[in-house]
């Protein structure tokens, strides 16, 4: 799936995309491909940047969905948790809850 270029397209969809309903289906399409798929994910295609984006979204569900597939990451091992740690994804959460 990832060499027929399934996240290149998934990509272009980004926050300011419309349609929220439309973003879910996407990043829960993301979250199944990068529990299976993740170090090549992060390394080739920068993932962890794409979802890490949707934490400002103004729709709940967008923004749970992104971070279910950032918590797969984490999962995932130490380092991949550290990578995602470095780049402020506890200050957004919060900051989404406030």
């Amino acid at each position: 799936m990832i060499d027929a270029g399934i996240i290149d397209v998934l990509t272009q969809y980004n926050p300011q995309f419309n349609d929220a309903t439309f973003l879910i289906d996407v990043l829960w399409t993301m979250t199944n491909i990068v529990s299976i798929h993740v170090g090549e994910l992060i390394k080739d295609k920068q993932i962890d940047k794409y979802l890490i984006q949707f934490l400002r979204h103004k729709d709940p569900e967008v923004f749970t969905q992104a971070l279910w597939g950032l918590a797969n990451i984490a999962g995932e091992n130490a380092i991949y948790r550290d990578i995602l740690l470095s780049q402020s994804i506890v200050d957004r959460i919060v900051f989404y809850y406030k």
